[in-house]
């Protein structure tokens, strides 16, 4: 419990901490709620990411995630994401 507060605050103060860009991917499961906790909403998600895996580069990931502020940008996750051995090669692809 607690673990979307935690996530979206140490996103946040890291993009304050540093001149570096920060990205929040919210793996959420079975409910991401990133969105819902900063009221914002997004056609786009992870599941672009899985249905595009042979497009990973860098101007396709950044097109996806939404950003916050300046130094924030989001991935929105998707409902019901529950294949443990398929995120982890959707996540390998994408690190």
């Amino acid at each position: 419990m607690g673990s979307t507060t935690v996530a979206i605050n140490l996103a946040v103060a890291l993009s304050d901490m540093t001149a570096e860009r920060v990205a929040l991917i919210d793996l959420g499961r079975p409910f991401p709620d990133v969105g819902n906790f900063l009221n914002q909403t997004s056609k786009l998600s992870f599941a672009n990411l899985i249905n595009n895996l042979s497009n990973l580069d860098r101007s396709f990931v950044e097109g996806i995630m939404q950003p916050y502020d300046t130094k924030l940008a989001i991935l929105y996750g998707i409902p019901g994401l529950r294949d443990q051995e398929y995120l982890e090669e959707v996540l390998d692809s994408l690190f």
